[in-house]
């Protein structure tokens, strides 16, 4: 196939560059304007007019074109579409466009490569799901509710709402939801360390099954709430240790419980790997004499340093090897939530260490600001490591990803100027708009951003309040008021609202004329 690719003046050197690179037979066709991005579908058709196009079996105009190449196709008789927003782009989009990638008149085609390699990866995913599934020894699973549990099959992700007795029924049942849509498979009751909240638990485990049909946990050590949650119809016990499985070793026998290699009653909490996989094993067996036997091992993940995340790592390693029919269960947030570092690197990283060595549940939260959103980088990563390992690849280039603040490749354009260089001036005197001014907040509970406009007459009564979900339908519709007449102003509204939208989208704080990030180190 021979391509017309279209361009404005300034991009050409950059997108002959990438052309290239792409293994396409092409001519371009550059229109006489600067930029691309702003182009219309009329202004290319009239420049083409005066082309032969005879020869071309489709047009490839910037991606960033406002509007639809449908109007060109029409026009000219030749199949148009929308290319790449960024040339750099344009190698990768052609050799898919080779496999059968059907380009669009109004979606960017980097758009479409990214939703059609994420599609590929989900059927991919599901295909070694279904064989491996076929091929599955049964006798091997631990069934909860439906939900089969095996080192065959990706790792479960049980999702822990932290201090679930001080919630109100409400904010359970919020939670819930929104671990239900992130992804989780198994919701686990968080109960208060060192308080008897046994009384509550019913009423919990109700609040959580109006939302869900999901399995449920409860990970506490106390007999009473584990009793209660029982009673209450919970699926799993989470933290089933020497002395409370002698308590309540009749009442969990037919539950699936996760064992851990500690004894409260006697203050035994091992720390070196050895020390720990022996007491594991014998804690195994005990459950077994009391005819215990849906188990998962949880050596403990420890937090980093404290006393060590390597030991429980090893720990981990040394039983799983000498065990290698028992499934193990790890709980990731205790690293999560202690270290300060962005948590969808850190969790994939965990992930990725729970996968090799073969465990099938990971526990998370998101009990803190910094970790909110983990239970859907869990399940992210989950799918991830699942897939990198089944095809004997890396956990790259699979269509799934949590590369959320960085990019695999930076592209930056530098256009050539032949203009007069001059270095913009620092700071300068504030001018005010005299028509008011505006205060810009970010309302999560609607995921919007609100400007709330303030005449000069009357500073403590708004005249009203514009909200919307993106920067650019709020300073729209600013300008179609009439509620700006200063350049510098439109500008400075402009840039606050843009820094809104990212701090909505990214879950960080937004306040108004401070810096949305610090510097990097580098």
């Amino acid at each position: 196939m021979r391509y017309l690719l279209v361009t404005g003046e300034l991009a050409k050197d950059y997108v002959k560059m990438y052309a290239d690179k792409s293994n396409i037979e092409y001519d371009l066709a550059v229109v006489p304007f600067p930029v691309a991005a702003l182009l219309t579908p009329k202004f290319i058709t009239e420049h083409l007019k005066k082309r032969d196009l005879s020869v071309y079996d489709a047009i490839i105009v910037p991606g960033l074109l406002r509007g639809s190449s449908k109007y060109i196709e029409e026009s000219l008789g030749v199949p148009t579409f929308k290319g790449p927003k960024d040339a750099a782009d344009l190698p990768t989009v052609m050799k898919h466009v080779r496999k059968g990638l059907k380009l669009s008149h109004d979606i960017p085609a980097c758009e479409l490569l990214k939703e059609e390699m994420k599609r590929d990866a989900e059927e991919e995913l599901n295909e070694i799901l279904e064989r491996v599934s076929a091929e599955l020894d049964r006798s091997k699973c631990i069934e909860i509710r439906g939900l089969c549990i095996s080192k065959e099959l990706p790792i479960r992700v049980v999702a822990e709402i932290v201090d679930a007795p001080k919630l109100t029924r409400n904010e359970i049942k919020r939670i819930t939801a929104h671990y239900i849509e992130s992804g989780a498979d198994i919701i686990d009751i968080g109960v208060v360390a060192g308080q008897d909240d046994s009384s509550r638990i019913k009423e919990i485990v109700q609040a959580v099954r109006e939302v869900t049909d999901a399995p449920i946990s409860i990970d506490s050590i106390s007999p009473k709430e584990i009793e209660a949650a029982i009673e209450a119809g919970v699926d799993m016990v989470v933290s089933l240790e020497r002395s409370n499985m002698e308590v309540l070793h009749d009442i969990v026998r037919d539950k699936v419980c996760v064992v851990i290699p500690y004894d409260y009653a006697s203050g035994y909490f091992p720390n070196e790997p050895e020390e720990r996989v022996k007491a594991m094993e014998e804690n195994i067996r005990i459950a077994r004499r009391y005819g215990i036997n849906k188990i998962l091992a949880d050596l403990i993940v420890h937090p980093i340093h404290a006393p060590s995340f390597t030991k429980s790592l090893v720990s981990f390693y040394e039983f799983s090897k000498r065990n290698p029919d028992v499934q193990l269960f790890m709980g990731i947030g205790n690293v999560s939530e202690l270290v300060d570092a962005d948590s969808h690197g850190v969790n994939a990283q965990l992930v990725a260490l729970a996968s090799e060595l073969n465990a099938s549940m990971v526990l998370t939260t998101e009990a803190s600001d910094k970790t909110y959103g983990s239970v859907w980088e869990v399940s992210q990563a989950v799918k991830m490591m699942y897939l990198s390992k089944r095809k004997g690849t890396f956990p790259k280039d699979l269509g799934i990803d949590l590369l959320i603040l960085k990019e695999k490749t930076r592209k930056d354009f530098k256009y050539e100027s032949h203009a007069k260089i001059m270095e913009a001036a620092g700071e300068r005197k504030i001018q005010y708009d005299k028509r008011g001014f505006f205060r810009i907040w970010v309302d999560r509970e609607k995921g919007k951003i609100c400007a709330m406009h303030f005449r000069w007459d009357n500073l403590k009564k708004p005249e009203l309040t514009i909200c919307g979900r993106r920067a650019s339908d709020i300073y729209l519709e600013i300008f179609d008021l009439g509620l700006v007449s200063d350049y510098s102003h439109a500008a400075y509204l402009g840039k606050e609202l843009e820094k809104a939208e990212l701090a909505l989208k990214l879950r960080k704080s937004y306040v108004q004329d401070s810096d949305l990030f610090q510097d990097l180190g580098y």
